[in-house]
């Protein structure tokens, strides 16, 4: 069970580490979407008027959350396989 116990605390860093990464990448999509559909030509940065950055923001944003949870999919069910040993 130490093994178990310290396999989880593994899993647990890497979870934090990933939840983490994925702040800016949801911020970007956040405001690329307030760019597109809120801001009414009167965006809170003069870069949001560019709409090739605000796509490449989005997409950049989706792509790197893909990844993300393709990392952490697996981490969680490997963490409950753990706990429910435990």
């Amino acid at each position: 069970m130490l093994a178990d116990d310290a396999r989880l605390k593994e899993i647990e860093k890497k979870i934090a580490f990933y939840q983490l990464l994925s702040i800016p990448l949801m911020i970007m999509i956040g405001l690329g979407l307030y760019a597109l559909y809120g801001a009414d030509g009167e965006p809170i940065f003069e870069i949001l008027n560019n709409k090739i950055f605000v796509y490449s923001m989005i997409a950049f944003g989706v792509v790197g959350e893909i990844k993300n949870f393709s990392k952490l999919l697996p981490l969680w069910r490997e963490k409950a396989i753990l706990e429910d040993r435990g």
